[in-house]
């Protein structure tokens, strides 16, 4: 399965995977609510307690 259009290609530390893709999908609800989009601060704050998430199943 590809994700990320190649951007993960060669990464196999599922750390960086986590980092890579979660701090690219908050940046693009951040993009999102900036051009006033039906996206608001509230799915910018859930993408980032996902990642977060991730990261502590990662760490456990």
């Amino acid at each position: 399965m590809d994700i990320g259009g190649g951007a993960l290609d060669g990464i196999t530390d599922v750390r960086e995977v986590v980092e890579r893709i979660g701090e690219s999908a908050v940046r693009t609800y951040q993009e999102l609510v900036r051009h006033n989009t039906v996206y608001t601060e509230v799915d910018v704050t859930r993408t980032r307690e996902r990642v977060a998430k991730a990261r502590s199943i990662i760490d456990a």
